[in-house]
């Protein structure tokens, strides 16, 4: 079912992980999560040859990304994808979804269809959550990972992301609201990672700063000056030469 694509040995051991549970993959950009939601994506197809998987990414160039790179490694007819945003009618989505084996949506085109009952996962057996650190709050993917659960048939989630955050809290709460059963972490440092990392080559270029852009500094700089001085004589600061974090501070205190 796969085409022009060779899989690497960490992303083959990841994506035998997520066959079997619910798994958050957290890799650095440009080592392949794409690639082992494709590898995911056509096991489940295989195994349920009735299925379709549903993509999810946040804005429309990156889910546009993702449909073409499928349509380029998945070996299924043209019909058999679908890439619906807000920009697709209804009608159309609801047509689509009803012919089309993998679909690829932004979030809260998909949540819109789940919530006026025009679709129904219940045959979906695999969804994509692409940046999956946003499945926090009310954020669309919260809503569409508990319908998912509840109606589907045979369920399975991925979710793909560079950086889940450092707060432990937010991280608990991805995991909760996504189901997720397995995690999956890998680092450049990785041995199995390493042989694919290559290093980056840095090169600093200093440039002159052009003619208007050095007056617009002055006028800027001229402009801050006499606000601050105005701030220093109704004793709301005691210095000009506050540092930014400082002026971010008081301006939060002002309002």
């Amino acid at each position: 079912m796969l085409v022009g694509f060779q899989p690497r040995r960490y992303q083959e051991v990841i994506a035998e992980t997520a066959k079997r549970y619910n798994t958050l993959v957290v890799l650095p950009t440009g080592l392949g999560k794409t690639a082992i939601a494709l590898m995911l994506a056509a096991n489940r197809l295989s195994v349920y040859p009735d299925g379709k998987v549903v993509f999810l990414a946040p804005t429309r160039p990156l889910i546009q990304q993702h449909y073409e790179y499928f349509k380029r490694h998945l070996a299924l007819e043209d019909g058999a994808f679908a890439l619906l945003t807000g920009s697709v009618l209804p009608a159309k989505r609801i047509k689509a979804f009803s012919e089309a084996r993998v679909l690829f949506y932004t979030p809260q085109t998909l949540e819109n269809d789940l919530m006026s009952g025009a679709i129904n996962l219940k045959d979906v057996c695999l969804m994509i959550f692409d940046e999956c650190h946003r499945a926090v709050g009310d954020y669309a993917y919260t809503f569409i990972a508990k319908e998912y659960v509840k109606q589907g048939r045979y369920p399975r989630i991925i979710g793909l992301t560079a950086s889940p955050g450092s707060d432990a809290e937010k991280i608990k709460e991805v995991i909760k609201n996504l189901s997720i059963e397995e995690i999956e972490v890998r680092s450049v440092d990785d041995p199995d990672v390493k042989p694919y990392v290559k290093e980056i080559e840095v090169e600093w270029i200093k440039v002159n700063f052009p003619k208007p852009y050095k007056e617009l500094q002055q006028l800027l700089k001229r402009f801050v000056s006499e606000r601050l001085e105005k701030l220093k004589e109704w004793g709301i600061i005691r210095r000009k030469n506050l540092p930014k974090k400082e002026l971010i501070s008081l301006q939060a205190n002002l309002m």
